[in-house]
């Protein structure tokens, strides 16, 4: 009899905490959605790798960060703080926060536009075709480059530098890389002058 009583108490104490559980998972499953307030900075280079600090409210035990749906590192994580590194990016995205499986409200964040440095050489002739690479930081991941608005074809990009085959043109023109929308600097290069024969 004294073995039968401790079974059945047995049995209830483990329903009882299989029961507990059940309710802390649905509990969770079916909590506040994380809320995002405030990012420690709103911008940051195309290429990423900057530490940003999400402030907010309910990002539970195991969140997931996304910048523009690209999925972020994580540095650190608490209910109302979350460390990332900002993944690589261009334009402006939203910062999602998910956990329990509950997606937050998106704050922006916005990749910097693209700066030019140099280009070599700053000059070629009008008939074009000759290579130009053109050196700076934020040309993202698909960035476009024009001559005095002429389109440029490009040859090969990396977050840094860009290679084109210039275009046909006259005089002194400005080179542009445009990324997402965002217009970089202008940068002079000077056709050749006519050759009188």
């Amino acid at each position: 009899m004294g073995v039968s009583r401790a079974l059945r108490a047995l049995a209830i104490a483990v329903a009882l905490t299989v029961g507990a559980l059940g309710l802390q998972a649905a509990a969770a499953a079916s909590g506040t959605a994380p809320v995002i307030t405030s990012l420690s900075v709103d911008h940051g280079p195309t290429a990423g790798g900057n530490q940003v600090v999400i402030g907010g409210n309910d990002f539970g035990t195991s969140p997931t960060v996304t910048f523009g749906g690209a999925p972020a590192p994580l540095f650190s994580a608490s209910q109302t703080s979350i460390t990332v590194t900002a993944p690589p990016g261009q334009g402006s995205v939203l910062v999602v926060v998910t956990g329990s499986g509950q997606a937050s409200n998106g704050a922006t964040y916005t990749y910097d536009p693209p700066l030019v440095t140099t280009v070599s050489p700053f000059g070629g002739p009008t008939a074009g075709a000759n290579t130009v690479v053109i050196d700076g930081v934020n040309f993202g991941t698909s960035p476009t480059v024009t001559f005095g608005g002429v389109p440029a074809a490009v040859v090969t990009r990396t977050q840094t530098s860009i290679t084109v085959t210039a275009p046909p043109g006259v005089g002194s023109v400005a080179v542009v890389v445009t990324v997402a929308g965002q217009a970089s600097n202008p940068a002079p290069y000077i056709y050749d002058a006519p050759q009188l024969t």
